[in-house]
């Protein structure tokens, strides 16, 4: 049990992640995938239960050397109006317009590369 302040924020969450695993978490609004995150990174400081690393209590490592050892990706969904199909098409359209740029933002790389050799 994490309690910050006096607000219990998560109950009974457990889990392993094993060396050179990746975990994942996702889940409906309000599950506590945001709140293990900023648990685990110590963006909260909590008062009550654990996190371990290795059978070390997280807080015992520095802020700073902490969040250099965990990788953190958030995603921000984003869909048009409609249903998956014509999203799907939406998302199709979107790419064809934009491989040109990409083609040239390619080329651009190429062009610093060799100019810097």
């Amino acid at each position: 049990m994490i309690h910050i302040w006096q607000f219990q924020i998560l109950h009974d969450v457990s889990f392993v992640v094993n060396p050179g695993e990746t975990l994942g978490i996702v889940g409906h609004t309000g599950s506590g995938k945001s709140s293990i995150i900023n648990v685990m990174m110590r963006f909260y400081e909590f008062g009550s239960g654990e996190v371990l690393i290795d059978g070390i209590d997280i807080r015992k490592f520095p802020k700073k050397e902490l969040r250099k050892k965990l990788g953190l990706v958030l995603q921000e969904p984003f869909m048009f109006y409609g249903d998956i199909s014509s999203n799907k098409l939406q998302i199709n359209k979107l790419k064809m317009l934009l491989k040109p740029y990409k083609q040239i933002h390619l080329l651009k790389r190429c062009l610093v590369n060799i100019m810097q050799k």
